[in-house]
């Protein structure tokens, strides 16, 4: 899982009145436009695949991020960008359905480590089957070129930094 921080905006600056940099200029408006209705758009997408687990996609994530090796409520936070009060609640909410187990750092006891259990393994998998099955609904209008240049891009914005 590539690694998902928030920063603070950079202050705008103002362009020179060149007509290469406006169109870029309207470009990214209109990119800025679209980003929000398609946040909004993704998220109802995932509430409603994953409503017959009974799972939030917060939870989702993280039970998918623990499957995928994060070992600490620490390391969660900080990817999520979650206070860790909110983080303890999600990973409690997690263990009390036996999906994941909290032990003891044996390096350091006043640690914990975090272990998908078998249940939630096999949980996370059937998330990603109905999340796949959410995006063939929602990219169905999309060939396998448009999929691959679509993946290449979210990689970009995923892994930048």
């Amino acid at each position: 899982m590539a690694l998902v921080t928030a920063s603070d905006p950079p202050e705008p600056t103002v362009r020179p009145d060149r007509p290469a940099e406006r169109r870029r200029d309207e470009l990214l408006h209109e990119l800025s436009a679209l980003s929000l209705p398609l946040m909004w758009t993704l998220r109802k997408a995932a509430l409603r695949a994953l409503e017959p687990l009974g799972l939030r996609p917060v939870k989702a994530l993280v039970l998918g991020l623990i499957v995928e090796g994060a070992e600490s409520p620490k390391e969660l936070s900080e990817l999520l960008d979650t206070p860790p009060p909110m983080m303890s609640g999600l990973l409690a909410d997690l263990e009390d359905r036996g999906l994941i187990e909290r032990a003891p750092d044996p390096n350091d006891r006043r640690r914990v480590r975090l272990a998908a259990t078998d249940e939630g393994r096999a949980l996370a998998e059937r998330i990603t089957d109905y999340w796949i099955e959410a995006g063939r609904e929602r990219f169905a209008e999309l060939d396998d070129d448009d999929l691959r240049h679509l993946i290449a891009i979210y990689r970009t914005f995923v892994e930048t930094p």
